[in-house]
């Protein structure tokens, strides 16, 4: 049988990202028009010509392109396999900023985040008793350059990807936009999601309330708990005077006080009532129970309801184990990138 999930809700914003290039802008557009001449074959004269800027102005943005090593001098100018190269990254920027691929932020992250299912862009997910997140993002800080994540995601862009590090170094940027649409990406959580530790850091988190059942397990003597109604009454009476009981009687109190003076403390377990199943760890002591509080609580609901149960004991006729279930609840903080993002029919 497959574990139990619960879903969970998240805040998102759709972001236009506009990418640009230091190394690109510093020289500005007449330099590039004069290289883009350069490399059709155009020569120093006919682009003056062509462009109207007196020989003195051209002649100086073509020795800074010399400088650069972007051209170079021969029987005619020629653009270097560098000036090409710089060419090449000036135009992927400008298809990059044309493209329509969608971008998201994760409002409760903060973090610009893929977004599995393009339908949920546009198609809101529907799921029963799913827990809806908070928003925590200032869509003004969302137009700083370069803003969190931002640098580092479009790194798996393959367009990005594709750049000269030798031009581009680490020169380009990236500015977002936020769109009007907000939408919901949905995200499950389960057993072993929480019951891993979180990983510390400054990264994102949530608190996830997890009811507990506390078993108890305590070996008693079948006799005792055939009469286990009667049991207080025996003892009392037989402390009183024991020829007041019948031998039968004096020999089940009897047992039933040698066992209890023999037995260790009763044996006990946690089981996770969210998922059925054992907890891997003690919730009293263990650091994954304290819980950082500013973080969104995710209440899992209780779906284990036992009650008290004696089974006669394999190994000794004789004994009755007795469970007995005590309930409550643990906080565990998660690392939100545990989540696992599901798509619009999960």
């Amino acid at each position: 049988m497959d574990d139990p999930v619960f879903n969970i809700m998240c805040p998102f914003i759709e972001v236009k990202v506009r990418m640009g290039c230091e190394a690109i802008d510093r020289f500005g557009s007449f330099p590039l028009f004069i290289l883009d001449a350069f490399d059709d074959g155009y020569t120093q004269e006919e682009i003056r010509e062509s462009s109207g800027f007196s020989e003195a102005v051209v002649e100086q943005h073509v020795r800074s392109l010399l400088e650069e090593e972007l051209i170079e001098e021969g029987s005619r100018i020629r653009v270097t396999k560098r000036g090409k190269e710089f060419l090449r990254v000036r135009d992927v920027i400008s298809v990059f900023n044309e493209q329509n691929r969608r971008y998201a932020v994760n409002c409760y992250t903060g973090l610009m985040e893929t977004v599995g299912d393009p339908l949920l862009f546009d198609t809101p997910p529907v799921f029963e008793n799913a827990k809806m997140l908070h928003g925590h993002v200032d869509y003004d800080m969302l137009r700083s350059p370069d803003y969190e994540n931002v640098k580092e995601f479009m790194r798996s862009d393959p367009l990005v990807a594709s750049l000269s590090s030798d031009i581009v170094g680490d020169s380009a940027y990236f500015f977002l936009t936020p769109t009007k649409n907000r939408f919901t990406v949905p995200y499950y959580i389960d057993r072993a999601v929480y019951t891993q530790p979180a990983e510390g850091g400054e990264g994102a988190k949530v608190t996830v309330r997890v009811p507990i059942a506390r078993v108890t397990v305590k070996q008693i003597s079948a006799e005792s708990e055939q009469y286990k109604d009667e049991l207080d009454s025996l003892l009392s009476l037989y402390d009183t005077d024991k020829t007041l009981l019948s031998e039968k009687a004096q020999g089940i109190v009897e047992r039933e006080r040698l066992l209890r003076a023999s037995s260790t403390d009763a044996m006990y377990k946690y089981y996770d009532a969210f998922s059925k199943c054992a907890l891997p760890f003690d919730p009293s002591d263990d650091q994954r129970s304290s819980a950082a509080g500013r973080w969104e609580l995710i209440e899992l609901p209780k779906n284990l309801n036992l009650q008290e149960r004696s089974i006669p004991n394999k190994q000794d006729g004789r004994l009755v184990n007795v469970y007995r279930f005590s309930y409550g609840t643990t906080d565990i903080t998660v690392d939100f990138d545990r989540l696992i993002q599901t798509g619009v029919t999960g």
